[in-house]
């Protein structure tokens, strides 16, 4: 019988352990999904300017995000992509950058099709001015928006000399004047798309907090 055991083990054993292997990475891939955050629990920034201090933006927010909204987030993430990537409008045409504010320096919108590091302002989905305004009623004044024709597709972050009225002047050292856009599949703008919860405005609260002293 002794024998018999040895043989199976000797003859099968590495079917065993594989079974285990294959457990074990089972157990690390579910819990690696578990621990990232929902979409709803947080908030993403995508930086298309490169004279923005993407590191002390990243930990300002974090360390101020229980003040700076009430919706429950895990995480703001900022990420920078340098304004000279050749591979800009291609990441955008292909939806591949998903994040819930995209800020971009003027400079960079174009229509130009020849130049792979233009952006096609026409890339980012038109919202109701009407309705974000209702949404930031009372929290900021004098919003600037930015237009495509007669579609409202941005809001300014700064004045024409570069100079900011609010916090993104404390991250920002550059000249140029910044756009931000919206991801209109983000859950995370007060249903400013339909999209989401109208109750989870995180990604507006974000926003707030950047235009604002």
């Amino acid at each position: 019988m002794k024998k018999e055991v040895t043989s199976h083990i000797q003859y099968s054993g590495w079917k065993y352990l594989a079974i285990l292997l294959l457990a074990i990475a089972l157990w690390s891939t579910i819990f690696t999904a578990l621990a990232q955050p929902k979409s709803d629990e947080k908030v993403s920034i995508a930086c298309f300017v490169d004279q923005v201090d993407i590191d002390l933006l990243s930990i300002q927010l974090n360390a101020n995000k229980e003040n700076i909204t009430t919706q429950k987030l895990k995480e703001i993430s900022a990420e920078s992509i340098l304004s000279t990537d050749s591979m800009l409008s291609a990441l955008l045409a292909t939806r591949k950058i998903t994040s819930d504010l995209l800020i971009v320096g003027e400079s960079s919108l174009s229509a130009d099709s020849t130049s792979s590091t233009a952006i096609d302002p026409k890339s980012f989905v038109p919202f109701s001015q009407e309705r974000l305004e209702q949404l930031l009623s009372g929290r900021v004044e004098n919003i600037q928006f930015y237009y495509v024709e007669e579609y409202t597709v941005g809001i300014y972050l700064n004045n024409a000399d570069g100079t900011s009225d609010g916090r993104f002047g404390d991250f920002y050292n550059g000249s140029e004047r910044c756009v931000v856009f919206f991801s209109n599949e983000s859950v995370n703008l007060g249903a400013l798309y339909d999209v989401g919860e109208s109750t989870n405005c995180g990604a507006l609260d974000v926003l707030v907090y950047l235009l604002t002293n």
